[in-house]
């Protein structure tokens, strides 16, 4: 998650929006984020999450820090996740909500499905 910065949720110019998808948690690594339950926009730059009470509240990632994504399937209780494995943080990341992290992933948890169409792209 400290790949993470802060965003106005903006797209830029050049930009397009590939899918969106309510009811979306973040995880840091296995543990839960300290952010509510969201919006994740994926773009063809950047994965951007916004809180859906605090529209103030949004983070985004470019797309160029992803290594792959992974499914896990949902469980009894558990909702379906996106792994998303990360490149090592750079040394002139723009300040974001975690400033350390001590893991090299985070996760998407589909609280309303949706996780198949991100994977598929």
């Amino acid at each position: 998650m400290d790949r993470f910065t802060w965003s106005n949720g903006l797209l830029e110019m050049n930009e397009t929006l590939v899918i969106q998808q309510r009811g979306v948690k973040l995880y840091d690594g296995e543990d839960k984020a300290k952010l509510d339950v969201g919006i994740a926009l994926l773009s063809t730059h950047q994965l951007i999450w916004r809180d859906l009470k605090n529209h103030e509240c949004c983070i985004a990632i470019p797309l160029s820090q992803i290594i792959y994504f992974e499914e896990q399937a949902a469980g009894i209780g558990k909702s379906a996740k996106i792994v998303v494995h990360l490149h090592a943080s750079p040394a002139n990341k723009e300040p974001g909500p975690y400033q350390q992290s001590k893991f090299s992933y985070f996760k998407l948890s589909f609280k309303e499905h949706g996780q198949i169409e991100v994977v598929v792209i």
